[in-house]
């Protein structure tokens, strides 16, 4: 589990390329969710599309995690938790 072998605090799950969730797979995504946070790991969701959401919605799932619009902001967040920083190098 990578989650443990990395002893990851943020888990990102990207959902850009996801053009329709049926309910297996929102129920999948709720799994994966709750499975991190056992492991004492934040579920950070990105990429929900205007439809996803909907559908979402929709289906009455409350996904429980932080969504954020895009991947980037995902990893600015995860920076900011695990008090990291990009710097340039001169």
């Amino acid at each position: 589990n990578a989650i443990r072998r990395h002893n990851a605090r943020v888990v990102l799950v990207d959902l850009t390329a996801i053009p329709v969730m049926d309910t297996g797979t929102a129920n999948s995504l709720i799994h994966a969710i709750e499975a991190a946070r056992l492991m004492g790991a934040e579920a950070v969701i990105t990429g929900l599309s205007p439809e996803i959401a909907s559908i979402i919605v929709k289906l009455g799932i409350d996904l429980r995690a932080r969504t954020l619009r895009e991947l980037r902001e995902g990893i600015r967040y995860a920076f900011e938790i695990l008090n990291l920083k990009v710097e340039k190098k001169s």
